[in-house]
């Protein structure tokens, strides 16, 4: 028989077992802090279904209440009532074994069977039924200033309703656990907002065993060790030629089907910033979409979606959308950013994080690029470009590092097209056929092309492909009339020096951006 004595809250401090002999009824108890309980049910059901019930004052709502700093273990029965509105709360290191818990009030909803707001539960063996008119089996609550809760689901127990987790404040503190090693579960795992954003926190762990069926929650899954987190939704540029934004989409995480899903991108699609914009959706299905796979990678197994971006289009919005089928209304997730936020993230990142230094550093030139840009070409221009470094104004043309260029035709002038990947231009006179093209680099030299065209009437050796790590490096051209050597940081170095400030900003800003490009892809 258990030793117990109530205090002045009324709370009884018990150290033993009780073992009930009768299926029985009464009040609510409220088991003090300090307490070493076992209560053996016997087989028989304990029903709560007079006052008083047990909780903190102005609150005397529950079946049971188990404070801190206590060992209980109810095994073998049943916990039953109508009355209470939650039936058992729990701050106590707690074990349910062989147990039977059933709320079912019909006068008070959403409620709790078992509310778990500190200390570790086990249940082992037992099944926790939801109130049939509307609640939550159980919680994972890491509540008020309690530093831990943990609950541990395993044997054959069955959990018939929703599982409810949250946090206080989005404070996991000590630590914020469910582990569901065996039984089954009829019901939904529900994720608070005060837990959404920290699910990946290294204190909040969601576990299930590769055996426990169970769905994520939508724009969730399940990772190789089973833990819950976040769907791999995301984006990145790829800055080797031109600016390429790439979206990634976990579509998986959200359960749709592949043969009726949809992907939804919302951006100007014309590149060429000379022309009036064009902002329209694609609507790609994710049949037609290209299944992103690398090991080790954040985006491994999503859905990734690329297109080309001008650089003084890098403000403008990007939106993605996934949704179930083409006519849905509602999309299952989407976002918008654009390249400029993208590089703004990365650099808030380096303030906190060294490993992002280079790449923060490459962002802040891919910036001022694109801000020059955007004044020369009068588009979408901020009325005063916040440069990140104060050299896209002032640095001389004779401080710029540049390999010896080689004109052997005769040139009448050189340029640059910056559409979404930057062009070369050699201008010349007369006639003249290419032989060959080569760059003086191991990576990226099969991307750089040459032909001739007109531009403006005039003559034109157009040169493409130069990935933004080899803007310093030199290409060759064969000609039938001769050579030429020069990198596209040669046509900087001569731009510099015009008297067009805004285009010599532009090109101070490609050659800084290219510094940290080489740099960066170690070209």
């Amino acid at each position: 028989r258990a030793i117990s004595t109530v205090n002045a809250k009324g709370q009884f401090l018990a150290n033993g077992t009780v073992r009930l002999l009768a299926d029985c009824a009464g009040n609510g108890y409220s088991i003090a802090s300090g307490s070493n309980l076992i209560i053996d049910f016997n087989g028989k059901t304990y029903t709560v279904d007079a006052e008083p019930l047990a909780g903190s004052t102005g609150t005397k709502t529950q079946a049971f209440q188990l404070l801190k700093n206590s060992t209980v273990i109810f095994k073998n029965g049943t916990l039953y009532s109508e009355v209470a509105k939650m039936l058992v709360q729990n701050y106590s290191d707690l074990t349910l074994e062989g147990m039977k818990l059933t709320l079912e009030n019909p006068n008070y909803y959403p409620s709790y069977t078992l509310s778990n707001n500190n200390g570790d539960t086990m249940i082992i063996d037992s099944t926790i039924n939801a109130n049939s008119k509307g609640g939550f089996a159980f919680d994972v609550c890491r509540y008020a200033s309690y530093p831990s809760v943990s609950v541990t689901v395993t044997g054959d127990s069955e959990i018939n309703g929703d599982v409810e987790i949250s946090a206080s404040k989005g404070d996991p503190k000590e630590g914020l656990s469910l582990n569901l090693n065996g039984g089954t579960m009829s019901g939904d795992i529900v994720l608070d907002s005060t837990v959404q954003d920290i699910i990946e926190n290294e204190n909040v762990e969601v576990k299930k065993a590769a055996a426990f069926t169970k769905e994520a929650p939508e724009g969730y899954k399940w990772n190789e060790e089973g833990v819950l987190v976040e769907a791999s939704n995301g984006s990145s540029l790829t800055l080797t030629d031109g600016v390429k934004f790439n979206a990634y989409i976990d579509a998986d995480a959200y359960g749709v089907d592949a043969d009726t899903a949809v992907v939804k991108l919302t951006y100007n699609h014309n590149a060429d910033i000379g022309k009036t914009k064009a902002f329209s959706t694609d609507t790609i299905a994710l049949t037609d979409a290209t299944k992103y796979v690398k090991a080790g990678d954040p985006y491994d197994g999503t859905y990734k979606f690329a297109f080309a971006v001008a650089p003084a289009q890098y403000a403008e919005d990007i939106t993605i959308a996934l949704y179930a089928t083409a006519d849905a209304e509602t999309p299952l997730f989407t976002t918008t950013t654009s390249v400029k936020s993208m590089g703004e993230k990365v650099i808030a990142l380096a303030e906190t994080e060294s490993a992002y230094a280079a790449y923060a550093n490459l962002c802040k030139a891919l910036a001022d690029y694109c801000q020059a840009a955007q004044v020369y070409f009068s588009y979408d221009a901020p009325a005063a470009p916040a440069y990140y470094n104060d050299d896209v104004t002032t640095l001389a043309a004779a401080d710029m590092e540049v390999p010896t260029a080689f004109v052997g035709i005769e040139a009448a002038g050189f340029s640059f097209t910056i559409v979404s990947a930057l062009e070369v231009n050699v201008f010349y006179s007369g006639d003249l056929d290419i032989q060959n093209v080569s760059i003086d680099s191991t990576k990226g030299a099969d991307a750089v092309k040459a032909k001739t065209t007109t531009k403006s009437g005039r003559n034109c050796i157009n040169i493409t492909g130069v990935a933004s790590g080899n803007l310093n490096n030199v290409i060759t051209v064969n000609t039938s009339e001769g050579v030429v050597e020069l990198s596209a940081i040669n046509i900087a170095k001569a731009i510099a020096g015009s008297a067009n400030t805004n285009y010599a900003n532009l090109a101070r800003a490609l050659y800084l951006y290219s510094v940290q490009a080489s740099s960066y892809f170690g070209c």
